[in-house]
C-alpha cells in the first residue's frame, strides 16, 4: 500500500492524480506488440543510438526503433503522419487501448475551440491553463461548465476516435477514459487541419508551451514540437501501474504529427516511462536521446 500511495503522491505532482476509482474493475490484457520480436535494450534510461533520419529530415522508420520497442516492457505504440504528403507509418502497438490521463484534454479543447459557445477571457484560461500546465481543476472547471459527457460522442464521431470508451466500472468523466495512440493522432490531425485559423494558432502555441516538467515525449523531435503529455498512475490489475504518454506534432508548420502511447507494466515509475518515449521519439527523428527531467 505504501507503493500505491506514493505512485499516487507522485501523480497529483505531475497530471495531478486521478479521482473516483471504481472498487473490482477487471484487469485488461495488453495485446501483443505488432512489432517484430527483437533483442532491443530494456527501456528506460538507457540511451538508445539513434539512427540517421530521413534524406530531407523527417522521422523514418527504423531497424533501431524497432528493436528498441521490442524490447520495452509492456505496451507501446507509435504513430506518425505526415499532413504534407498524407503518409502514414507506425510502430508497436498502436491500436492498444490504454488510460488516455491528461491526453484527452487535447480533444476537450479542441471540441471547445470549434463550437458554438462563446468562450470568456475566463474560459480560455483555463484552457490554457489545462494545456500548459496540465491542470485538474481547470479541466474540470471547463467539463462542468460545457456538459463534458456530451463530448465523448463527438471524440468518437467527429474526431475519428474510433477505440475510445469509458473505462468499465467507471462513471463517465474525462478521467476515466481510455483510447489508443491512433485515436490521439487522428484527434490532433483534426485539430490542425480543421480548427479557425485564429483557434488553431492559439492551440499550437499552448501545446508549444508545455511546463518544463512535460518536456518530454514528442518535445524530444525538436525546437518546432509541441505536445499535450499525459501520465497516471491507474488501476490495472495488481499493483496498479503508471500510463505515459505524449501526442502532438514536429516539424516546420506542424507537419509531422506524433501520438506514443505507454502502457507499462508495474513496478515502473512515470519518469522511466517518460524517458522511453522520449527516446522513442528521438529514434523516429533521427536525433540525439535527450534525458528527461520529470515527471
Amino acid at each position: 500500500m505504501a507503493g500505491v500511495a506514493a505512485g499516487l503522491m507522485l501523480a497529483v505532482a505531475g497530471c495531478q492524480g486521478d479521482a473516483g476509482r471504481a472498487v473490482g474493475v477487471p484487469a485488461e490484457t495488453a495485446p501483443t506488440s505488432t512489432t517484430s520480436p527483437g533483442a532491443g535494450p530494456p527501456s528506460g534510461s538507457a540511451a538508445p543510438t539513434a539512427p540517421a533520419s530521413s534524406a530531407k529530415g523527417g522521422p523514418a522508420p527504423s531497424q533501431a526503433l524497432t528493436s528498441y520497442i521490442a524490447g520495452a516492457p509492456g505496451t507501446l505504440g507509435l504513430v506518425v503522419r505526415d499532413t504534407v504528403t498524407g503518409s502514414t507509418w507506425q510502430a508497436g502497438d498502436p491500436a492498444h487501448a490504454a488510460w488516455t490521463a491528461s491526453t484527452i484534454k487535447l480533444a476537450i479543447a479542441t471540441s471547445l475551440l470549434e463550437s458554438d459557445f462563446t468562450l470568456t477571457a475566463g474560459d480560455r484560461d483555463n484552457m490554457r491553463k489545462m494545456l500548459v500546465d496540465s491542470d485538474n481543476d481547470a479541466t474540470d472547471a471547463l467539463w462542468d461548465k460545457f456538459d463534458g459527457v456530451d463530448m465523448i460522442p463527438q471524440f468518437k464521431q467527429r474526431y475519428g476516435m474510433a477505440t475510445l470508451a469509458v473505462v468499465s466500472g467507471y462513471r463517465p468523466y474525462w478521467r476515466h477514459l481510455q483510447c489508443s495512440a491512433t485515436d490521439l493522432a487522428t484527434v490532433m490531425a483534426y485539430a490542425l487541419a480543421k480548427l479557425p485559423a485564429a483557434d488553431r494558432t492559439q492551440l499550437v502555441g499552448w501545446l508549444k508551451a508545455a511546463a518544463g516538467v512535460q518536456q518530454w515525449g514528442v518535445w524530444a523531435a525538436g525546437s518546432d514540437a509541441g505536445h499535450k503529455p499525459g501520465w497516471a498512475f491507474k488501476p490495472e490489475g495488481t499493483p496498479d501501474h503508471w500510463v505515459v504518454h505524449s501526442v502532438g506534432f514536429a516539424g516546420p508548420r506542424e507537419r509531422y504529427i506524433v501520438a506514443v502511447t505507454y502502457d507499462q507494466p508495474p513496478g515502473r515509475s512515470a519518469k522511466q516511462g517518460a524517458q522511453t518515449i522520449s527516446d522513442v521519439v528521438s529514434l523516429a527523428f533521427g536525433r540525439p536521446p535527450r534525458q528527461v527531467k520529470g515527471p
